[in-house]
């Protein structure tokens, strides 16, 4: 579960989130809700066929359904979006590292990319799970650590009232509207899609649910990340 929720979580997104509810709101964190439907829906009807032991990729089950050629399509734009995605993450935490270190960008973004090889080759996908959960203990230190200061920065406790009062602690919205940026009924129908296309096809979160013992654990596992995002 929690190697699933560092996996779709990046240091962009724990700088991304905050820069949102700065220039607005909380609203944007409606669209968990909607993860969670989708990561239901891909652990009822997905799940089940990734665990019969005929298929070893999400790009199997698909060319068994619509045909080699969904196969090669979803595949090629899974390796295509996972590079160039990464790309930008290996970048952004060559940034810190190059200001900590003193070391040139293409150095840090080196040094990321053979460590991160390295323990890939030597520990297989154990190792990879384990980096994912030390990783998103990081995460959950440095939110902590980041709250406690930056409450301390705004005047103490206090600046939870002036932000309450300003709106920008506003969580849910259930405005009928198209022209709201973030609403209750977008933030489920979107996360619902997207959570259904990225746990349920991206074989980056595929094959970490096919590395439980076995389809009970990993339909926990994988609703268990949703209702672990909501909280």
């Amino acid at each position: 579960m929690l190697s699933i929720v560092a996996t779709e979580t990046s240091a962009l997104t724990i700088i991304s989130v905050p820069g949102l509810a700065t220039r607005g709101d909380l609203t944007f964190l409606q669209l968990a809700f909607g993860y969670l439907i989708g990561r239901i829906g891909v652990a009822a009807f997905l799940l089940p066929g990734y665990f019969e032991g005929t298929q070893d990729t999400a790009y199997q089950r698909l060319e068994r359904r619509f045909g080699r050629g969904a196969r090669r399509t979803a595949s090629g734009v899974f390796l295509l979006t996972r590079a160039l995605a990464d790309c930008v993450r290996i970048f952004a935490t060559a940034i810190p590292l190059a200001i900590i270190t003193q070391w040139s960008l293409a150095a840090g973004i080196l040094a990321i990319g053979i460590v991160t090889v390295i323990y890939t080759w030597v520990g297989g996908l154990r190792a990879v799970v384990w980096v994912d959960v030390i990783q998103l203990g990081v995460y959950l230190l440095g939110g902590v650590a980041t709250l406690i200061v930056a409450t301390h920065l705004a005047g103490g406790v206090g600046a939870f009232a002036r932000a309450w009062d300003a709106g920008k602690l506003v969580t849910l919205d259930f405005t009928p509207s198209f022209k709201a940026l973030y609403t209750f009924w977008g933030g489920v129908v979107g996360g619902a899609l997207l959570a259904g296309a990225s746990h349920g096809t991206d074989h980056i979160i595929v094959q970490r649910l096919l590395a439980a013992r076995g389809l009970r654990d990993a339909q926990r596992a994988l609703i268990g990340s949703g209702v672990f995002l909501i909280v």
